[in-house]
């Protein structure tokens, strides 16, 4: 689980540069 985190992070850092924090956002509104 701890490896599967690292990846979103590592995903994440990279789409904030594009549109990550739409999706961030997004998901913060599901949650």
């Amino acid at each position: 689980m701890q490896r599967d985190i690292a990846r979103d992070i590592s995903y994440a850092s990279s789409a904030a540069t594009r549109g990550g924090r739409a999706m961030v956002r997004v998901l913060e509104n599901t949650t």
